[in-house]
């Protein structure tokens, strides 16, 4: 059995013991469910998840610089570099930990340790889930991920995304509070966005106006932890999820505005689009088609109904419309990641649930004419219905002038 060793205090907490211990009973519950009888998590917002173990080391990709172990039964184990030690203690509540010397010169041993502490653990011969299926991956060199399956012939390897996501899904009060505030934030900033935005500025410009204002606000932006999806012109309408450019809108354009950023590790993600300068009735009509989309997807919002469901409702007024073509979902799950499950999609079988946080976003895409027209906005499902927590203004076109 593994030992415990004597920790420094835990001065850093991302959340109390308890919000961790919740999520480990759930885990728990899920593997006796699911018959697996521990997950080897190594992506770098399940390991937080988790474990509280904060680290900008995940910049790096030579190692994994946390991997968990959470049996099924007994605690769980964190995996670490040894020069990771002193801020693994300080911000993980998990107590058991096994360190690794040398890793940056020898960074192809640190599987070994992992493989060792799983045979500690008495877990040599069970089924162990990892991180593949959607929205997941396993964040640790492939060749380390190979070694630890030759080096336990006995187990099992199989997905543990269906228990990572019984857990993540469903948001805690503390994480739909930090949801909450990271909305907020975004609202700032499109709130100053249509007070500042002129006809002539650059996509750069704009972005640095949503930016100043979410660090104003309270986001600790670091290049990860924000994303500006702005962009105007027939030539950038089709380039979906683009970088800003040195381009200046013009009289006439759609100028799309798609922005996030995170508060704490949570993220917000909303958008609005402007037209520069007068619209013509035709842009307005367009726009009413895409906010009649979202109220009415919203209005399928609430516990017991199927994610296809939102899905079928919004896209069948976007479909007789005819203005234009649109995706394959209206909508996504939120949290420590812009895209988590369930897709309000085609064919997603999923039912909502309680605590789910969600974006509603319903594109109209007309790339070589009018332009792009979308509106999102965040809502958490709650006990009967949902509520909304972006608070910001979709039923008239924003102009630019």
């Amino acid at each position: 059995m593994l030992k415990r060793e004597t920790l420094v205090e835990r001065i850093y907490p991302e959340f109390p013991d308890e919000e961790y211990e919740i999520r480990l009973k759930k885990a728990k519950e899920a593997m006796e469910e699911h018959g697996i009888d521990a997950l080897l998590i190594a992506q770098k917002e399940n390991v937080e998840y988790f474990s509280g173990f904060m680290t900008s080391h995940w910049n790096v990709k030579g190692f994994c610089p946390g991997t968990v172990i959470l049996p099924r039964e007994g605690e769980p184990v964190l995996v670490i570099p040894e020069f990771l030690r002193g801020t693994a203690e300080r911000t993980s509540w998990i107590r058991n930990m096994k360190r690794h010397e040398r890793t940056h010169s020898n960074p192809r041993d640190f599987p070994n340790l992992v493989t060792k502490t799983i045979k500690e653990m008495e877990l040599e011969s069970g089924v162990i889930g990892i991180e593949t299926g959607e929205e997941l991956h396993i964040n640790m060199p492939i060749v380390d991920m190979d070694k630890i399956r030759v080096d336990l012939p006995k187990a099992k390897f199989v997905s543990g995304a269906d228990i990572i996501w019984e857990c993540r899904m469903i948001k805690s009060p503390l994480e739909i509070e930090r949801l909450k505030k990271a909305t907020l934030i975004n609202c700032k900033a499109y709130e100053r966005a249509r007070e500042l935005v002129k006809e002539g500025m650059t996509e750069i410009e704009i972005a640095d106006i949503f930016r100043k204002t979410m660090i104003e606000e309270g986001s600790k932006l670091h290049p990860e932890h924000a994303f500006f999806n702005i962009r105007a012109g027939k030539e950038r309408y089709p380039m979906a999820d683009t970088l800003c450019q040195e381009r200046r809108i013009k009289k006439g354009e759609m100028l799309v505005l798609d922005c996030g950023c995170t508060y704490k590790g949570y993220w917000s993600d909303l958008c609005r689009v402007a037209h520069v300068g007068k619209p013509t009735s035709e842009h307005k009509r367009i726009y009413r088609t895409v906010v009649e989309a979202v109220n009415a997807a919203v209005d399928r919002l609430r516990p017991g109904i199927k994610a296809e469901e939102v899905y079928d409702i919004a896209h069948r007024i976007i479909e007789e419309a005819k203005y234009g073509v649109t995706l394959d979902m209206v909508g996504h799950g939120i949290g420590l990641d812009v895209h988590e499950p369930p897709v309000l999609g085609l064919g997603i079988d999923m039912t909502l649930k309680p605590g789910m946080v969600l974006c509603v976003e319903p594109w109209i895409y007309d790339v070589f004419d009018k332009g792009i027209f979308a509106c999102e906005d965040m809502f958490v499902i709650t006990e009967k219905k949902c509520e909304l927590l972006s608070p910001l203004p979709r039923e008239e076109l924003w102009i630019v002038e």
